[in-house]
């Protein structure tokens, strides 16, 4: 094998390996987002008010 062959092998090796990473990189980002999001909608305050009203329309009190 030439020297030029074996540089190639080395560069196709490290873009891959580039490659691998940042997609490792942003599956993991993406995991944290995710479980942020989520940890926030649990802790997140709830409007009774707008629960309420929006399933149970209270009756007009006109007389």
């Amino acid at each position: 094998m030439r020297k030029s062959d074996t540089d190639k092998d080395q560069y196709k090796r490290e873009k891959q390996d580039r490659l691998s990473k940042a997609l490792r990189d942003n599956l993991f980002r993406r995991k944290q987002q995710m479980r942020s999001r989520k940890q926030a909608a649990i802790h997140a305050p709830v409007d009774t008010d707008v629960l309420s009203s929006s399933a149970d329309p209270k009756p007009s009190e006109e007389s």
